[in-house]
């Protein structure tokens, strides 16, 4: 298998910075391939506290902002090292991150589990579980143990 495009889709944790290394490590060993980061911001999400005086499109606008602090913050150590970017998404998780994999015409997709105990972390979580049975692409997943 010859692997030129990794898609890395990453969320705000800490699982995040071992996704990233994961991808970087294997686009390092595949020589000329590059990588993608992608973070889906959900605008539902985006409520926002009107009693505040804060407006559901100006916690969107924070969250796309910590979002790209966020990637920025992952990819920094790495640069140099490979033709990485980034891409802020906004939409279902799960439908964008799947036609991003098609987009980009992925060769693997890098994603996270959450740490999980007992039978459920056979699976993973339901999102994860949602987006490896959507993508068209081999999915390896990482976890942090701790």
């Amino acid at each position: 298998m010859v692997v030129s495009k990794i898609l890395i889709a990453v969320e705000r944790n800490s699982n995040a910075y071992k996704s990233v290394k994961v991808g970087i490590d294997l686009a390092q060993s595949f020589k000329e391939a590059e990588v993608m980061l992608i973070h889906v911001i959900e605008p539902a999400l985006a409520i926002g506290n009107p009693d505040a005086g804060i407006l559901p499109e100006q916690a969107l606008f924070r969250l796309q902002q910590e979002g790209e602090e966020f990637i920025k913050e992952l990819i920094k150590p790495y640069q140099n090292l490979v033709n990485i970017s980034f891409l802020l998404l906004e939409g279902k998780v799960i439908e964008e991150v799947r036609q991003m994999t098609k987009n980009y015409s992925a060769d693997i997709l890098i994603i996270g589990l959450h740490h999980q105990r007992g039978f459920a972390s056979l699976f993973g979580d339901n999102l994860t579980k949602e987006i490896v049975l959507k993508v068209h692409c081999p999915v390896l997943l990482t976890h942090n143990l701790t």
